[in-house]
């Protein structure tokens, strides 16, 4: 009987606390998990989870970037995947050191093996993810990364880190300050805000409202994604612009998560 190889090997070192992190996956599912200190973690992935991070794997390519010469206190990550010097190598740093803006699917691939690593270990994994541009900051934070149902809970975090207020219109005093919107998916779902409360049924006063943040302050909202459709397991993305009427958001936020089906 064949021996299993490795095809999937994602390793992360580094920050301030020098971490130390490399993950083989064999292509029977089993796992070996080595962290700092030698401590080793031994089993076999959930075969759903398998599944879509191998669907996953399948679509990356090479690829490489350096860090910042001024960066310190960065991760650096290395994948590999395929047979042994003939697959897909990718070298890259965490986004803010890296030198060169990172595409998504780095970013993805990020996301998804920490999640994995996390569960193999019973730790929690904080899915957030932040942009800005022109002292407007956008922060997002799902409840997790890994979904079997379809609700997913969405904290969101504008701040205004300049020096001037920030001023952006609303259809009416109802609307919620962001726009949010699943990529992969035209149909089937509902995104509900819980603060402010609004959904597609909410009624209100048809009058612009006229918004500003001042400096150093900012505004929170809370939303619901109720996907109503059959979903094929998957990794899917939310995209969140703000502010909600804008044609051309200032700022633009998109954040993967896993439904396991």
């Amino acid at each position: 009987m064949n021996r299993p190889h490795t095809i999937l090997r994602y390793e992360r070192h580094g920050g301030i606390a020098g971490i130390s992190e490399v993950l083989e996956i064999a292509d029977d599912g089993t796992f070996k998990l080595t962290r700092s200190y030698g401590v080793t973690v031994e089993g076999k992935l959930d075969p759903k989870v398998f599944k879509i991070v191998w669907s996953i794997a399948e679509k990356l390519k090479d690829f490489s970037v350096q860090p910042k010469s001024n960066a310190v206190d960065f991760f650096e990550y290395e994948l590999s995947f395929g047979p042994s010097g003939k697959g897909v190598m990718m070298r890259w740093v965490d986004e803010f050191a890296a030198s060169e803006e990172l595409p998504l699917y780095v970013v993805d691939i990020e996301s998804v093996m920490n999640a994995v690593i996390s569960t193999l270990i019973n730790s929690s994994f904080v899915n957030f993810r932040i942009n800005s541009s022109n002292g407007v900051q956008v922060e997002v934070l799902l409840d997790k990364f890994f979904y079997k149902r379809n609700e997913i809970e969405l904290y969101i975090r504008v701040r205004n880190t300049g020096n001037t207020s920030i001023e952006y219109a609303s259809p009416t005093p109802c609307h919620p300050d962001f726009r949010v919107s699943l990529l992969e998916v035209e149909k089937g779902y509902q995104v509900k805000f819980k603060k402010p409360y609004f959904s597609d049924e909410t009624v209100c006063i048809q009058v612009i409202d006229t918004r500003s943040i001042a400096p150093n302050d900012e505004k929170v909202n809370e939303a619901q994604i109720l996907i109503t459709s059959k979903l094929a397991p998957g990794l899917y993305h939310i995209r969140v612009r703000f502010p909600y009427s804008s044609e051309e958001p200032l700022v633009e936020v998109t954040i993967p998560f896993l439904l396991e089906g």
